[in-house]
């Protein structure tokens, strides 16, 4: 290597170290303020609590939708591991964060080890983990959300390790377990695990057929145990009321221009070193253009929020990575142009962590929300915060976003069947109140028994959930 490339590689070096070292930091010291936090982080958090709690009832996950409950469509390994976190927290959103935490600390952990070892030094293992921990806002400020997002991404990551530690059937078979739990987790894991599928098939036979036992057994097995155990209703959500949803025009191409834009110098990095970065058979490329495909579905369809993301932000990080590790081992002029794209593509991403944390006085601002509805004498339809009325004692409504789901397909008898059981609950007046988040929809639906809540019998001053969509409960209509 010659002095000037090793000169700049010492002077960025450093530096990229402590951007890297920054970003994690900032995804770390917002996890304690966001874990405690005792409401919904995120709209569809309370919908979430929701299953948890239904796991511990005899009525199944996976029924006809009514008005009480129905089951977002995502298959149940995140709720599964969240009801037995509850064993200990209670039942609770840290039950749920705590899944998502520990997930994606596992992939932060997971990124360093796979990048440091291929790469001799710990600067790689630090630039794949500081990257995913940058893109904490990029995608949606997510990563310890309540939801089914890292605990997914975290058993596709452990699967594509599996598949590179080279031990033969055990290890592929142990890589197509993983792939089946993290598509038990999320349906868009079929893609990445599909992705692995094809690199092993060319690879060899034998390896092939172990990761497609493990994969099959688990994740075609639970699905079709799914199935018969719910009497096809797993099937409708996960797959055909999923299904319908519409594409999003602008984000067909918008993904690419508008959000990956915001990676550019590390994919043109990346572009530039892809000779020099496959390590493994093509495998983990295979991988990381099954998780780009997967961030590209989930955002070109409407409701595809920046959490959509996230698959991207792992497989670039990943790369990331990887491509610092063995560009540095070749040496030479690269690594100074390579070390400044990732310190720019740090630079880009790094943001205060501190506008994802709750504000001072927010949960004291909904615990008054919860004690004017304990004021309510009654059932409460609350579909955008159903957590609140189930707080205050006034029952748990279905989520709103089954309703969305629902009049954005043509579902037929069943989602007829669900709005017809809705404007007749709303016409009778059979709910003593009616929370909503904003006057949309739901509020037309309201019959004249209904008027608005005056500021003495509800506040005015309502903190919005920190991502997704802001929606708090603004709006409560007494009977």
């Amino acid at each position: 290597m010659s002095r000037y490339p090793l000169g700049m590689d010492r002077r960025l070096a450093p530096l990229v170290s402590i951007l890297a070292g920054l970003s994690l930091l900032a995804y770390l010291g917002v996890i304690p303020g966001r874990m405690t936090y005792p409401f919904a982080l995120e709209w569809q958090e309370g919908g979430m609590l929701a299953h948890v709690l239904r796991l511990g009832s005899e009525a199944p996950l996976y029924a006809a939708p009514n008005l009480e409950f129905s089951a977002f469509p995502y298959p149940p390994v995140f709720h599964w591991a969240a009801a037995c976190v509850s064993l200990v927290t209670g039942v609770n959103f840290m039950a749920l964060r705590l899944v998502s935490v520990v997930a994606s600390l596992a992939i932060l952990w997971m990124l360093a080890c796979s990048a440091k070892r291929d790469g001799g030094s710990r600067l790689p293992g630090l630039v794949a983990a500081g990257l995913f921990a940058a893109a904490f806002s990029w995608s949606g400020a997510w990563m310890d959300v309540g939801r089914v997002d890292s605990l997914a991404l975290a058993l596709t990551l452990g699967s594509l390790l599996m598949v590179q530690r080279g031990g033969g059937a055990r290890d592929a078979v142990a890589a197509g377990v993983l792939a089946g739990l993290a598509v038990l987790t999320k349906q868009t894991a079929l893609l990445p695990a599909g992705a692995l599928a094809l690199t092993l098939c060319l690879q060899g036979w034998r390896c092939w057929k172990a990761f497609a036992l493990g994969l099959l057994v688990v994740g075609g097995g639970g699905l079709l145990g799914l199935h018969i155990s719910s009497e096809g209703w797993s099937s409708w959500y996960l797959f055909e009321l999923l299904g319908s949803h519409p594409w999003h025009s602008p984000k067909i191409l918008g993904f690419w221009t508008e959000d990956m834009i915001w990676f550019a110098p590390l994919v043109l990095a990346l572009l530039w070193a892809r000779r020099s970065s496959v390590q493994d058979g093509g495998a983990s490329l295979a991988w990381c253009a099954g998780l780009l495909a997967s961030a590209w579905m989930g955002r070109a369809h409407i409701g595809g929020f920046d959490n959509t993301l996230m698959p991207a932000a792992l497989a670039l990080a990943y790369l990331g990575g990887q491509m610092v590790g063995v560009v540095r081992e070749k040496g030479g002029p690269g690594v100074a142009w390579m070390l400044g794209a990732v310190g720019l593509q740090f630079a880009l991403l790094l943001e205060d962590p501190r506008e994802h944390l709750p504000q001072p006085g927010a949960a004291a601002q909904l615990e008054a929300v919860v004690q004017a509805l304990e004021a309510v004498d009654g059932p409460i339809f609350a579909p955008y915060q159903p957590h609140l009325a189930a707080r205050a004692g006034a029952g748990w409504s279905t989520h709103a976003m089954t309703f969305l789901d629902v009049s954005a397909a043509d579902l037929g008898k069943v989602g007829e069947d669900l709005f017809v059981e809705l404007r007749a609950a709303l016409r009778e007046g059979r709910y003593s109140g009616v929370l909503l988040g904003e006057d949309d929809y739901f509020g037309g639906l309201l019959g004249p028994q209904y008027r608005r809540a005056t500021a003495d019998e509800f506040p005015t001053v309502i903190p919005l959930t920190l991502t997704g969509s802001k929606f708090g409960p603004r709006l409560l209509y007494l009977r």
